[in-house]
């Protein structure tokens, strides 16, 4: 029976009420755009949990307690997904 390895990451940061802000969206590459802003820093935020096993390369987006649009975050993680080589198990 052959053994697969899995890779698992979690990560958390708190959340942020944003008063001010605007878009630096001048050069093409999403990479190097970015965004200013002003606001407040609160305690309650998000927790992302990663799962990936060895296969093909690509990412899959999911919400677990809300309603979400993977929409708005896949360009910028298949560009990513481009950037880095492949991790061999």
């Amino acid at each position: 029976m052959g053994h697969m390895s899995a890779f698992l990451g979690r990560g958390e940061c708190g959340g942020h009420v944003t008063l001010l802000f605007t878009v630096s969206d001048e050069v093409e590459d999403p990479i190097e755009q970015g965004s200013l802003g002003a606001g407040l820093c609160v305690e309650d935020g998000v927790e992302v949990v990663a799962f990936g096993e060895p296969g093909e390369i690509g990412l899959k987006i999911t919400f677990e307690t809300t309603q979400g649009d993977s929409g708005l975050y896949e360009p910028v993680l298949d560009t990513l997904v481009g950037r880095y080589p492949r991790r061999e198990a």
